[in-house]
């Protein structure tokens, strides 16, 4: 373009450019990021990659809002976002060195199906899934049927465990903590707390900050921009937080809660409290008492420490609880741009209605609604700076919950037209015809499928499994 014209980038090629500051040119060459890229985003069903929804144009009773569509990939979620390009550059890595990688994950929710989807075609990674059957755990028969699509693959295997999440931790820590068996099976894993899914969630904030300067000519140069993140496990809202100091112009970063809010508790008191219990609610991906990258944002908080933040979880872990003093609540709140809001169950199903019913049939999921309560409530004086609501799932992937905020109409009545050719939907929505009919999910023979019955010596059967998997 001409002079001093800004650059219009993609979704993909700012992948590209943030993922390369992170990136050894000598190990994977900007050809080889390309490519992962490039196959990382085939699956997903719209070019753009991700979507940047208007809800609420600027007016006098706020901001305008908009919802970032992080869910257009192959299982809905926005893990998919980070777990398709990760698994892209285990995969180049591993064919240089000539090895393969068995991934093991265990999900209560979508990290399960996303890791089965970010392995599908490759041919030096492959995943083992073991996650609680329905009669243990809140898993959602939506999340149960994608876990099990794809059970035949040859290099995935999905195991149903009788029992909780916490019991199905048992064998595969036990496996991990043998590090001569991990060696020898060549097992490895991609939980939320690996840096990469943080690095590339920091492509998100960038891309919408783009996309909205080329929205607002008028300021140009000046857009400040507000966020609002879904936070359980916090990595949405840690990626948010090293956006901002890479240098976003980013307002106010709000950390969006439900009922379990131990990150809200620590912001609003600078009280680290445990609580041993999870509360369930409408928004179960969010249902976690100590959220696995609060370490990371004391962290950033602390400057860097180590000692600091050791000293902290340490104390947390002894005693339960940390008091953090006024400096560090200062700067959490002023440095860091960090404020939380907490959600309840109440004010989820009333937003999915106000949304459906002011955004011309609009829908959203639960734990995106958790955002935009307090997006579309929060009357904070932000002289007009847009607000951006993070958008964690596709609607279809919580019909429960969507269905109970709009008048318990099925999800058939309310699904958008314009997705129902994602192979995703159109399975959720013939899951909800077969579910009329009475037929359990569980009570058909998925093939590929193996299961843990209780009594049985579950950490034998997995080192079984994944020896075999190895071979």
């Amino acid at each position: 373009g001409p002079p001093g014209a800004e650059p219009a980038h993609t979704y993909k090629s700012l992948c590209r450019h943030i993922l390369g500051l992170f990136t050894d040119k000598s190990v994977i060459s900007e050809s080889d990021l390309g490519d992962i890229i490039e196959d990382a985003f085939r699956p997903f069903d719209i070019e753009e990659v991700v979507r940047l929804q208007a809800i609420r144009d600027e007016n006098e009773n706020g901001a305008a809002c908009y919802v970032a569509e992080l869910w257009h990939g192959p299982t809905l979620a926005f893990k998919d976002l980070s777990m398709q390009v990760l698994c892209g550059f285990m995969e180049t890595l591993l064919a240089k060195q000539q090895r393969r990688l068995n991934l093991v994950v265990a999900t209560s929710g979508d990290t399960g199906a996303s890791a089965i989807a970010g392995v599908l075609g490759k041919r030096h990674l492959s995943v083992t899934v073991l996650y609680p059957s329905p009669k243990f755990s809140s898993i959602s028969v939506e999340q149960e049927e994608q876990t099990l699509r794809h059970a035949g693959e040859p290099n995935v295997t999905v195991v149903n465990c009788e029992g909780t999440s916490d019991d199905l931790d048992v064998p595969i820590e036990a496996c991990f903590g043998d590090l001569a068996f991990k060696e020898a099976a060549s097992i490895g894993s991609v939980n939320s707390v690996n840096v990469f899914r943080v690095i590339m969630q920091v492509v998100h904030y960038v891309y919408c900050w783009l996309q909205l300067r080329r929205a607002h000519p008028e300021r140009r140069g000046l857009l400040e921009v507000s966020f609002y993140v879904p936070s359980g496990g916090c990595g949405h809202i840690s990626a948010s937080i090293l956006a901002r100091a890479m240098g976003l112009p980013i307002r106010t970063l709000f950390a969006c809660v439900n009922a379990n809010d131990v990150l809200h508790s620590l912001l609003q008191t600078g009280h680290l409290d445990s609580n041993p219990n999870a509360v369930p609610t409408l928004a179960p991906s969010m249902d976690i008492v100590v959220p696995y990258n609060l370490e990371r944002i004391l962290f950033l908080m602390s400057g860097r420490d180590q000692a600091k933040v050791r000293a902290w979880m340490t104390r947390w872990k002894k005693e339960g609880k940390v008091q953090l003093g006024g400096e560090e609540r200062a700067i959490l709140a002023e440095t860091m741009g960090l404020r939380s809001v907490s959600t309840s169950d109440e004010q989820i199903l009333s937003t999915i209605a106000q949304v459906h019913r002011e955004c011309g049939g609009y829908v959203i999921d639960p734990h995106t609604a958790v955002a935009a309560a307090a997006c579309l409530s929060s009357s904070s004086p932000d002289d007009g700076v847009p607000r951006v609501i993070m958008g964690c799932a596709h609607p279809g992937k919580f019909t429960g919950a969507v269905s109970k905020a709009l008048g318990n109409r099925p999800a058939s009545d309310w699904m958008p037209l314009g997705d129902r050719a994602h192979p995703a939907v159109a399975a959720i929505l013939a899951l909800q015809e077969r579910a009329k009919g009475g037929d359990d999910l569980l009570s058909r023979e998925t093939p590929g499928v193996q299961h843990f019955v209780k009594g049985q010596d579950w950490e034998r059967t997995l080192r079984g499994i994944l020896t075999s998997s190895n071979m």
